[in-house]
């Protein structure tokens, strides 16, 4: 039985966890750019600015990790950066711990699916 195109490359991305992986790459760009969008608008005060732009800061870094395909993120390594991205998250960025939360509970199940 001959393979598609199709066939190869869906099996391809699925040795990668495409679809957490996927997940969590679309969590952390959407984090990026709604931080920045959240500055632009003046949602934060002045003061609160440092610890914004540190949390974006580290955000975008992970994300931009995150997004490698060649070799892929190691999964422990995904678990380490939400974790840290997550003790990042304080006032006045506690809107975003439900679905940091939410993309560390993926990315835990994943690598320990990826370890057995």
């Amino acid at each position: 039985m001959s393979e598609t195109r199709r066939d190869r490359f869906l099996q391809r991305i699925s040795t990668v966890g495409g679809g957490t992986r996927d997940a969590i790459q679309m969590g952390l760009g959407s984090i990026v750019c709604d931080v920045r969008d959240m500055v632009e608008r003046g949602v934060f005060a002045e003061e609160e600015l440092d610890g914004v732009i540190r949390f974006h800061d580290h955000a975008e870094e992970f994300w931009r990790h995150a997004m490698a395909t060649a070799p892929p993120m190691d999964p422990m390594l995904m678990v380490a950066g939400l974790r840290q991205l997550r003790a990042l998250c304080s006032q006045p960025l506690t809107g975003f711990a439900l679905r940091l939360d939410q993309m560390l509970e993926k990315a835990e199940t994943f690598a320990a699916r990826k370890r057995n």
